[in-house]
């Protein structure tokens, strides 16, 4: 409110609102008008808190979206795996039950047919051995229970490990073991590992390479495969490395990024054909990385390669 004779100019910018005061105020006017407001330093804090906050929301949705999603595929994995897992106990546990049954009855009269269900009844069972110490070997590790006693083993006999611990599983799909070393004096040669750990390692990977490779669909004799590759690590003097090279159909630049997740298996659930429950090469990461090596994948034209670093005695 001002006297028209003293109006302040900054309330003529923008008029809302004018009337003439009656008695006892003539001579006055009421004047509304707008004026922008002086930008103080407190209402440039104000504003850059404002944004901040508003950042921090944002940005606390989007963390828990994604949790969110995370925690939904993890489910869904995790349900995958319990299928997985039932199917793979159920299966061998069927035909073992029945191949028994038909010998415990005498209704299998040939000698041949009961040496092949024999062997056939040996197999699955040693099947569902892995895959249970895969499971129990697993949870020992998430949980800290389990206390690996490294020390250092000669090469030479770690060569013995692979030959012997995978032989039955590379015979029995009709593979060729290749053993080579690109080190020299290899008798001197002492690696840091835990041999039944390193052993549970190169089987299953081994047993991974032959399940996964799909004899139909790859009718090439000759790929039918699996090198054990020894060499120095090209960066570190300190440690040796051991490729696993398989001839297969390889993976994918998406699985290659994931094939060390648990319960993570390539492919679509719904038209799967192979066996498998999505744990082996995680256990498999967990055993190197307990081993205080290193482990990844590599993919190749053809097949896969599992690189193994692994500290050596200097």
């Amino acid at each position: 409110m001002s006297h028209p004779l003293q109006l302040d100019s900054r309330f003529e910018q923008q008029a809302i609102y004018h009337t003439k005061l009656e008695w006892p105020y003539e001579g006055y006017s009421l004047s509304l008008s707008t004026h922008s407001l002086p930008l103080t330093s407190a209402m440039v804090y104000s504003g850059i808190v404002i944004i901040i906050l508003i950042a921090a929301i944002l940005s606390a949705c989007f963390g828990f979206y994604r949790l969110g999603v995370k925690q939904l595929a993890l489910g869904e994995q995790r349900l995958n795996f319990v299928s997985s897992v039932s199917h793979e106990l159920k299966t061998p546990l069927t035909s073992i039950r029945m191949y028994s049954q038909m010998l415990k009855e005498r209704i299998v009269i040939s000698e041949k047919h009961k040496q092949n269900y024999y062997a056939f009844i040996y197999d699955e069972s040693e099947r569902l051995t892995r895959l249970i110490n895969n499971i129990l070997q697993l949870s020992a590790l998430s949980n800290q229970q389990q206390n690996i006693q490294l020390e250092y083993t000669l090469l030479t006999i770690l060569q013995d490990v692979i030959r012997s611990k995978t032989s039955s599983i590379i015979d029995k799909s009709h593979f060729q073991q290749n053993i080579i070393m690109e080190i020299a004096d290899v008798k001197e040669v002492q690696v840091f590992v835990e041999q039944d750990t390193f052993s549970q390692v190169i089987i299953n990977i081994t047993d991974n390479a032959v399940k996964f490779f799909d004899s139909q669909l790859i009718n090439d004799p000759s790929r039918q495969k699996i090198d054990f590759i020894f060499r120095q690590h090209p960066k570190h003097k300190d440690m040796i490395q051991l490729e696993i090279r398989d001839y297969g159909e390889g993976i994918t630049q998406e699985q290659e990024s994931k094939i060390f997740e648990l319960f993570y298996r390539g492919g679509n659930e719904l038209t799967r054909s192979t066996q498998g429950t999505g744990i082996g090469l995680a256990l498999v990461n967990e055993l190197v990385l307990a081993q205080q090596g290193e482990i990844e994948a590599e993919r190749r034209s053809p097949g896969l390669a599992m690189l193994i670093s692994l500290h050596i005695r200097v």
